[in-house]
């Protein structure tokens, strides 16, 4: 885990595109948002890695942010994997590539 600034941090776990990785990262991401965890403001998946934003004015901020936001990430990866069934919901949009619409 390394420290975006004084209010954030990175955690990789891929450098190469690797869709089974984004799915882990995707879904782990959902854990950790589910958790409710007063101090982070937000939880940002990308590709190979998840971004925590912290909101350092809060009340029950930690003395050592990145020690306790890669304890949360450790202890949401064991349901994060364990998800692997359950996708989530597929959502169908409708497309329209003719003029007229």
């Amino acid at each position: 885990m390394v420290p975006l600034g004084d209010s954030a941090a990175y955690v990789e776990f891929s450098t190469t595109l690797d869709l089974d990785v984004n799915s882990v990262v995707q879904r782990l991401g959902l854990v950790i948002l589910k958790r409710n965890v007063p101090w982070v403001r937000d939880v940002v998946p990308a590709l190979g890695g998840l971004a925590l934003h912290f909101d350092p004015d809060h009340a029950e901020f930690p003395a050592k942010p990145l020690d306790e936001a890669l304890a949360l990430v450790t202890d949401c990866m064991k349901p994060a994997l364990a998800a692997k069934n359950n996708p989530g919901s597929e959502v169908e949009l409708p497309v329209c590539y003719e003029p007229e619409f």
